[in-house]
């Protein structure tokens, strides 16, 4: 399966690539206090002493671009990994529309909700890392989500549903998938301590790396997984 996702990717390089279009919103979050990247990833610190309304209103309409265009480049990336598996028919651009679409609103909800769960737990209190395993463990239940939208070809609720039942069927490689991932999510540190020894740059780097590599490779990764219920291919 890892193999099979490396190929892939190499066969998708060119697509990774305009993930890259996604560093112009780093910048732009970088402008305001509340943010910070850190291995990788663009944290939010909801604190609204630090901010006012104008600004608070600006970054959700651009976070809303951001997800937009994420969901388009997760689809792209997802649909290509299922035409390589020649399980894709002939689609209307109508169609492929459809797919963003349904990943742009699953996104946006398993956002707010993830943002309001956190925000609930830590005014009970809740100790912050034990909030990030939470919310860790609910993001994970969503996991194939994308991949079921694209190629069962469903609704979202539909796609849920399909979602969970692979997880429960294929609990194995659901595990395979998420220990790979956890595996190359452990590169980032190493990258961002090496490239701070020398140039100061790591933040910077590891945020490239996440975005032009370890996104597309694992949503490749997720789809191959997928595909195999199909039983077409064998990893």
């Amino acid at each position: 399966m890892f193999a099979e996702a490396i190929e892939s990717y190499l066969q998708e390089f060119k697509l990774s690539i305009i993930f890259g279009v996604l560093l112009v919103f780093v910048l732009f979050f970088m402008m305001f206090s509340i943010n910070f990247i850190s291995s990788g990833s663009i944290f939010f610190e909801f604190n609204l002493k630090q901010i006012d309304f104008a600004s608070l209103l600006v970054i959700a309409i651009v976070s809303f671009i951001f997800i937009a265009l994420y969901s388009l480049f997760i689809t792209l990336v997802i649909f290509n990994a299922k035409q390589h598996a020649r399980i894709a028919t002939f689609y209307l651009e109508d169609k492929i529309r459809g797919f963003i679409a349904k990943n742009i609103i699953f996104y946006v909800l398993l956002i707010l909700i993830s943002a309001l769960i956190a925000i609930a737990l830590l005014s009970m209190q809740f100790n912050p890392m034990a909030v990030s395993i939470i919310l860790l463990i609910f993001n994970l239940l969503f996991f194939f989500v994308p991949q079921a939208i694209i190629i069962d070809e469903r609704s979202i609720g539909e796609s849920l549903a399909k979602n969970f039942d692979f997880i429960i069927s294929r609990f194995p490689t659901f595990i395979v998938v998420i220990l790979i991932a956890c595996i190359l999510l452990s590169f980032i540190p190493l990258i961002e301590f090496a490239f701070d020894f020398v140039y100061f740059t790591g933040k910077y780097i590891s945020i490239i790396f996440t975005l032009i590599f370890l996104i597309p490779f694992i949503e490749i990764l997720k789809t191959k997984a997928y595909i195999n219920k199909f039983d077409l291919l064998k990893f």
